[in-house]
């Protein structure tokens, strides 16, 4: 069976891992292209459709603005 170990560092090296992580993450993020438009009403009509809170007409309407419709 495997062992679970932790290891505790100085502000010195978790700074330099903080940072490392950092320009890892926004490398991810440039290498990702352009950003897009976000419809954040379309996004929660959606999440709505998905677990069934109360809703707009839209839901049974246009099937497009439940994710698990696709």
């Amino acid at each position: 069976m495997g062992k679970n170990s932790s290891v505790t560092l100085s502000d010195h090296f978790g700074e330099f891992v903080d940072r490392d992580a950092l320009r890892a993450a926004l490398a991810v993020g440039e290498a990702s292209g352009p950003s897009t438009a976000f419809d954040f009403e379309a996004f929660i009509e959606g999440k709505r459709c998905s677990v069934n809170l109360p809703q707009s007409e839209s839901c049974s309407l246009n099937s497009s603005a439940s994710p698990r419709a696709n």
